[in-house]
């Protein structure tokens, strides 16, 4: 394995391995996503703490847009292992 150049280490610790601190990354959130998320933000509903519902919009011909949340967890069987 030495020789096609694998070795042992530690794997990268916290929940971002993905890569989300790359300059690409960084500047697609910062120009684009960021950007259209405060657009919506205006025809989207939030709530207090006590469930009641802040209606911020719509604008008079626009729908309401309903935002989804999607969580994924992927786990793996060697995922409580500290060196690869």
């Amino acid at each position: 394995m030495h020789r096609m150049g694998y070795h042992w280490k530690k794997t990268p610790g916290g929940q971002f391995v993905d890569g989300h601190e790359r300059e690409d990354v960084v500047y697609y959130h910062q120009t684009i996503f960021l950007p259209a998320w405060t657009e919506i933000k205006i025809r989207t509903c939030t709530w207090t703490k006590d469930n009641i519902e802040i209606i911020n919009g719509p604008q008079p011909q626009q729908c309401p847009i309903v935002v989804w949340f999607h969580d994924e967890l992927t786990s793996y069987s060697n995922d409580h292992r500290k060196i690869q």
